[in-house]
């Protein structure tokens, strides 16, 4: 999809010139937002550990209700 942007949006440029200027920006302004090295994964590991925890458990109550089960 993004090589039929691109062609879309060259031949839009080249059909109106005049509505496309040529002053792109030399860099990108500072919004303050932060970039990636900057978020934090702490999310991720709390539900690793709540996916374990909750296997974990799970299993347990599985061989729990298999042993009544044969009783």
């Amino acid at each position: 999809m993004s090589g039929i942007g691109e062609n879309l949006g060259g031949a839009i440029v080249t059909q109106f010139p005049d509505k496309f200027s040529d002053t792109m920006p030399t860099s990108m302004p500072n919004t303050g937002m932060g970039g990636g090295e900057q978020t934090n994964n702490n999310l991720a590991i709390w539900i690793s550990l709540s996916a374990i925890i909750l296997a974990g458990a799970g299993f347990i109550i599985f061989r729990q209700q298999k042993k009544q089960h044969r009783q």
